[in-house]
C-alpha cells in the first residue's frame, strides 16, 4: 500500500496497523527532520508528532503525507521549544523571588474559579461536554469525537467556541485574562 491509502486505512477504518507500517516505514526520515529542528529532543518530537497523526483526522485524502507528518512534526517541535522557554522563564523567575499566597489570594482564586465553573454550567449541552471531556476528562479529539460522534474538526471548533464563549462572558463580568489560546493544548 502507498503512503495515502495507509492513513486512509488508519482513519477511515481505525486500522492501526496500517499507521504502524506507515510511521515503520518513514520513521528514520521523520526522526532525521525533528533533528533538523530541535536535535536534543528529536525522539520525543517524532512521538509526539505521531499522536498527533492520530488525533488530528484530515477532511479527505491528503495530498502529501509527509508533507503532512513535517509540518505536524515541525509544529510539534515548537510547541515543545515554546514550553521550554516558558518553564525557564518560569524557574528563573521562582528563583528570583519567593511566591507566597496570602488568604486573600486564596480566596479571590476560588471566587475566580467559581465564576469560571459557573460560565461553564451555562454553555450549551454540545459545547459544555465537549469541553468537561477534553479538559476534565483528558479525552484527545479523536476520542471525543469518537465519543460524541461527530468530526474531530468539529470537536476543535466547538472547544474554541466554549472558550471564546468563557472568555467573552467573564469580561464583560469585569474579569479579564491574558491569551492564553496557545497553551490550550499543553
Amino acid at each position: 500500500m502507498d503512503d495515502n491509502e495507509l492513513l486512509n486505512q488508519f482513519y477511515q477504518n481505525n486500522d492501526d496497523q496500517a499507521l504502524a507500517c506507515f510511521v515503520e516505514k518513514h520513521r528514520q526520515w521523520a526522526t532525521a527532520r525533528a533533528r533538523r529542528i530541535y536535535p536534543e529532543e528529536a525522539e520525543d518530537v517524532v512521538q509526539m508528532s505521531i499522536l498527533k497523526l492520530m488525533d488530528c483526522e484530515p477532511n479527505g485524502n491528503i495530498a502529501n503525507p509527509l508533507g503532512w507528518w513535517s509540518t505536524l512534526i515541525a509544529t510539534t517541535a515548537l510547541d515543545l521549544l515554546r514550553k521550554r522557554i516558558r518553564r525557564r522563564k518560569l524557574e528563573d523567575l521562582s528563583q528570583s523571588s519567593p511566591v507566597t499566597v496570602s488568604s486573600e489570594d486564596e480566596a479571590h482564586r476560588a471566587q475566580l474559579l467559581h465564576l469560571v465553573h459557573e460560565e461553564i454550567d451555562n454553555l450549551e449541552d454540545a459545547f459544555r461536554s465537549t469541553l468537561l471531556k477534553r479538559f476534565f476528562d483528558g479525552m484527545s479529539y479523536r476520542e471525543i469525537s469518537v465519543a460524541l460522534n461527530c468530526s474531530t474538526g468539529t470537536v476543535s471548533s466547538r472547544l474554541s467556541r466554549a472558550i471564546d464563549q468563557i472568555r467573552s462572558n467573564l469580561d464583560s463580568r469585569g474579569i479579564g485574562f491574558a491569551d492564553t489560546s496557545g497553551d490550550i493544548n499543553e
